[in-house]
Order: C-alpha cells, then sequence, then structure tokens
C-alpha cells in the first residue's frame, strides 16, 4: 500500500469515528497520525477532521478543537 491510500483509509476511518462518536476509535487512528508526524484535530464548529503538521499545530488551533491521539508535546519538552 503506497502513503496515498494509506492515509486516505486513516482519513476514512477517522472521519466515520468522529462521525459515530466513537473516540476511542478517533484516538487510536489519531495516533497513528501522530506516529507519522500529523496532528488529527476535530473541529467541532463545521464537524471536520483537520491534519496539521505537529510541528505548526498550535498556531492553527482554535478553542474548542479536539486533539485525537493525544496532545502535542509542550514547547518546553526535551525530545
Amino acid at each position: 500500500m503506497n502513503d496515498h491510500q494509506l492515509y486516505q483509509d486513516l482519513m476514512d476511518a477517522v472521519t466515520k469515528a468522529t462521525y459515530n462518536n466513537n473516540w476511542a476509535e478517533a484516538n487510536r487512528v489519531g495516533a497513528q497520525f501522530r506516529e507519522r508526524g500529523l496532528i488529527a484535530v476535530f473541529r467541532a464548529e463545521d464537524k471536520t477532521v483537520y491534519l496539521l503538521l505537529e510541528d505548526e499545530a498550535e498556531e492553527h488551533l482554535k478553542p474548542g478543537d479536539r486533539i485525537l491521539g493525544g496532545d502535542p508535546p509542550s514547547p518546553t519538552e526535551e525530545p
């Protein structure tokens, strides 16, 4: 499976999970995006999942956004 198909399958899975209010599944899929340097964010105001680059996520997050798969690392944390 190529990367494009993998990301499409993951987006389909996380979109379906949030649509069905299955937050455990949405977080499981969100964690898979995190392993690839991306953050999946559910924005309740338009019921959409967005993908953000991990190192640029903070500047694009809005109040009420739900990060799927865990919180982004603190800027002061050491790797």
